[in-house]
């Protein structure tokens, strides 16, 4: 009996550091599970917090270990961060003074915007940012 993915499920992100990988090792399993994954169509990501790595930094660590990736598949905290700050950087020009203490759910409402964006491959890496 094959099985099929959930209708509901269109992928998974995961957390690099910890979660797929130790280091420079992909923890035990790892590329197989996702090997699996993909094969029943359901979309893998990676998302991490290491701040010093570019995304292809991440996806060259990544293909190292043998797990297959593109630059779409990896969200990065830098690229989060751009996006907030550029987020508030327009509010802020629109007048609107923006406590950060009193939005965390505006802020995570953007932190999911942007991970959509690197999902759907609109999001530039910050690096190539022209708007800074």
């Amino acid at each position: 009996m094959s099985q099929k993915p959930p209708k509901d499920i269109a992928g998974f992100i995961f957390d690099v550091d910890g979660c797929v990988a130790r280091g420079n090792q992909a923890l035990p399993g790892v590329p197989e599970t996702l090997a699996h994954l993909r094969a029943r169509g359901i979309r893998c990501a990676f998302m991490t917090n290491e701040n010093m790595s570019t995304r292809s930094q991440v996806v060259a660590k990544l293909v190292a270990m043998g797990i297959p990736c593109t630059a779409e598949d990896v969200v990065t905290a830098a690229m989060v961060a751009a996006e907030v700050t550029r987020a508030l950087y327009l509010l802020n020009k629109m007048g609107r003074n923006y406590d950060v203490s009193q939005e965390a759910p505006r802020l995570r409402t953007v932190a999911r915007s942007a991970m959509r964006s690197a999902r759907d491959g609109i999001c530039e890496a910050p690096e190539t940012r022209s708007w800074m």
